[in-house]
Parts: structure tokens; sequence; C-alpha cells
């Protein structure tokens, strides 16, 4: 396993200026790994919200409770 993986953590800003993402305002990209970083931060959500209506890859078209429940 890379070390960056247990041990890195990389949040960046990306796709400020094009106009097909965020209104030209970007999204946050984040990068945890598996160590402490991802604890820390997982550890600081305090509110999460799904916003579509499809999990990501799969062609259902609606979650449901178990789909939820690693949220």
């Amino acid at each position: 396993m890379p070390k960056w993986k247990t041990e890195g953590v990389q949040i960046k800003l990306e796709g400020t200026g094009n106009r097909y993402i965020n209104d030209k305002q970007g999204v946050v990209n984040t990068l945890l790994g598996t160590g402490k970083g991802l604890e820390l931060f997982n550890a600081g959500i305090e509110k999460a919200e799904v916003l579509g209506t499809k999990p990501y890859g799969s062609k259902k078209t609606k979650f449901t409770d178990a789909d939820l429940n690693h949220f």
C-alpha cells in the first residue's frame, strides 16, 4: 500500500472558472486515504445530505434505506 494512502491527506479546489462546474465556483476534491486524516475528517462531519437520486455507477433510480446506511 502506498505510504500516502495511510499517512497523507490532500484537499483541493478544482474546476474554478469552468462554466460547467458549479457555476465557475469549482468543487472540493478530498483524497483522505485510510489513516488518521480520514478519521479526523469523518469525526468533523456535522451533517450529511444526499443530493442525488441514483447511487454512483448504479442503474437504480432511487436510494433505499440500505443504500443510505453507510452515510
